[in-house]
């Protein structure tokens, strides 16, 4: 009499595929500081790499399916400006590269904000454009040197009133560019000051 014991079945030694997928794959954000979100799905850990200065994440790595926001700093140059991020798995099988474009301004300034603290006196700030460009928002005690053009310029700016309020007074002028981007300074006239001619 002879016994014989077979057995048979699928192997539990056989580890799982790793798998991971991003989505999307390509980001395009706004130069006034924009925030969209990268899906990860995966099985596995991951890590990501190669973010730039400019581009924080959420996470930068982590296990299984995830969702990781990406957030740029505003920029004020007129340059796109990339960079490429690369997804990996945790034992490097499998690289998904993810491109990011910050988009560059048409119009920047090289200040926010003017003080007329001296009667009489011009203040100046500079436009950078690739573009033609207009400024709105004028009142009547302000004189503006230009109020439209294009590329670069100088603009002047004095107070032609006197401010005989015992407060300051403030306006906010908006630069826009025929590209759609726009900027903005605030020009302060301090309280009694007087306009007066250069």
């Amino acid at each position: 009499l002879a016994l014989v014991i077979a057995s048979c079945g699928g192997s539990d030694d056989d580890e799982a595929e790793t798998l991971l997928t991003v989505s999307p794959n390509t980001f395009t954000l706004s130069s006034d500081g924009d925030s969209q979100v990268l899906k990860i799905q995966s099985n596995t850990s991951w890590l990501i790499t190669g973010a730039s200065g400019w581009l924080s994440l959420s996470s930068s790595s982590g296990k299984g399916n995830a969702s990781v926001v990406l957030t740029a700093q505003e920029s004020k140059d007129i340059d796109e400006r990339k960079c490429t991020l690369i997804v990996q798995s945790e034992g490097g099988e499998i690289s998904e590269p993810v491109s990011v474009v910050q988009q560059g301004v048409s119009v920047s300034l090289d200040v926010k904000e003017i003080n007329l603290a001296e009667a009489g006196k011009e203040q100046t700030f500079n436009i950078t454009c690739n573009t033609s460009w207009s400024i709105s928002g004028v009142p009547e005690w302000l004189t503006v040197s230009s109020t439209n053009g294009v590329g670069n310029a100088a603009i002047k700016v004095s107070a032609n009133s006197f401010n005989n309020s015992p407060a300051d007074r403030d306006v906010t002028l908006n630069i826009s560019s025929s590209g759609g981007s726009s900027q903005s300074v605030k020009i302060i006239q301090k309280a009694g000051l007087a306009a007066g001619s250069n």
